[in-house]
């Protein structure tokens, strides 16, 4: 599962994946600093603007690390070992925003 931002803009002071760890059924809880030598994400489908003209889709990181760029931004990741436990773990992922207004 896939722990998302509640914020469109913002800094991210600190992720504590400690207590979704001791979760039951939790195997880990990733991070963008646990992925950060992993690369990039290229899109490799196509996209068009509405006048037909390419569309530019820079590469991206997985999982953010710093900043929060907008609502849904991934943030963390779990992964379960017993698809029948572990459900509430992600909601166990302490993330401490600083909201930015720019």
């Amino acid at each position: 599962m896939i722990v998302r931002s509640l914020h469109a803009h913002a800094r991210l002071r600190a992720v504590d994946t400690s207590a979704a760890l001791r979760a039951a059924g939790v195997l880990a809880v990733f991070t963008g600093a646990d992925v950060d030598g992993l690369g990039t994400m290229t899109m490799t489908l196509k996209r068009k603007r509405p006048d037909g003209s390419p569309m530019f889709a820079r590469a991206h990181r997985g999982l953010t690390r710093a900043r929060v760029r907008y609502v849904g931004d991934p943030i963390a990741l779990r992964r379960r070992g017993d698809p029948r436990r572990g459900e509430d773990a992600a909601d166990l992922v302490q993330i401490d925003y600083e909201p930015l207004r720019r």
